[in-house]
């Protein structure tokens, strides 16, 4: 049996193969379902699309079959009855579908965002502040559901900023904490390694793990949460259930207007937005006294260390 991890943002730990066969239906179809769309999606958003050549070019390959996909990663894991279950579910959205274009161009400007924000803290506490000040600014009944849903968003994405910035600027800069980081991370371990090819691996080990950081999906509560107890000694020291759920909350509306699997319109007032807020930010301020009274904080670079 395969020896990945699935992970699912709503879930605070990861699953891998074997826990994912034992898990009940709806686990196994959330995990799915994020699993896939977080690799494939409706060409009408990025693929471009020429009426005179018939319909979508797939610069960046396909079209995948969401059938063929989902049966070749989770057939033998997961019951063939239940992986059905979800192929059905996207095909209400679309038959055809593209892979999320990640490219050299993309991965470049996203890196370049990422070293320019050293200051993630305030970032955050900007973007927080800001989002409480659009509060009241909607007073349209009709619209208020989508404005909400959007500033729901927005709070997922500061703490997905933060999580992303404060490690990789942290980690990047300093030689200790990338060889703690490889050394601690299960999918480096799993790497292969010739012994012929170990120095042009050292000379490139630092875009490697960049290029792995960069492709992380932080709201992956699960795994950040280890990735920053492994390599930085950071403690998520109180409960991100509630968190984990607003995160699967925004993936319903990113992904499905809204709406939950079975089709249901989900809502959202503006005191679960302040609560919601409240528990980001004390998450935040937790992960940023314990990052800030570490040696590594101050300490940006080591000498004379080899990884």
């Amino acid at each position: 049996m395969s020896d990945k991890q699935y992970y699912y943002s709503g879930y605070v730990n990861a699953l891998d193969a074997e826990e994912l066969g034992k898990a009940d239906k709806k686990t196994q179809i959330d995990i799915m379902r994020e699993w896939f769309l977080n690799n494939y999606e409706n060409p009408a958003e990025n693929t471009p699309y020429e009426s005179a050549e018939g319909g979508y070019i797939y610069i960046w390959g396909g079209p995948y079959d969401a059938d063929e996909v989902l049966n070749e990663e989770f057939l033998g894991i997961i019951e063939e009855e239940t992986i059905n279950e979800l192929v059905k579910e996207l095909e209400n959205d679309s038959f055809e579908w593209a892979p999320i274009p990640r490219g050299d161009s993309f991965d470049d400007y996203y890196s370049l965002a990422v070293s320019s924000n050293t200051s993630y803290h305030e970032t955050f506490y900007r973007t927080i502040d800001d989002i409480s000040a659009l509060l009241d600014k909607c007073d349209d009944p009709g619209l208020i559901q989508i404005y909400y849903k959007m500033l729901h968003v927005q709070i997922i994405t500061a703490l997905e900023t933060y999580l992303s910035d404060a490690f990789i600027n942290t980690v990047m800069d300093n030689k200790v904490l990338i060889r703690k980081f490889v050394e601690t991370n299960p999918d480096f371990q799993k790497k292969k390694l010739k012994l012929v090819d170990i120095f042009s691996r050292i000379e490139k080990i630092d875009d490697e793990i960049m290029e792995y950081l960069l492709k992380t999906l932080w709201h992956n509560l699960a795994k950040v949460k280890n990735m920053y107890k492994d390599t930085l000694d950071i403690i998520f020291t109180f409960d991100i259930s509630n968190i984990a759920r607003a995160i699967a909350f925004r993936h319903d509306v990113v992904h499905r207007g809204g709406k939950d699997k079975d089709g249901n319109v989900r809502t959202i007032i503006d005191i679960e937005l302040i609560a919601l807020m409240k528990e980001v930010k004390e998450l935040i301020d937790s992960i940023d006294s314990q990052l800030k009274k570490s040696t590594y904080y101050y300490e940006k670079t080591e000498p004379d260390v080899i990884y």
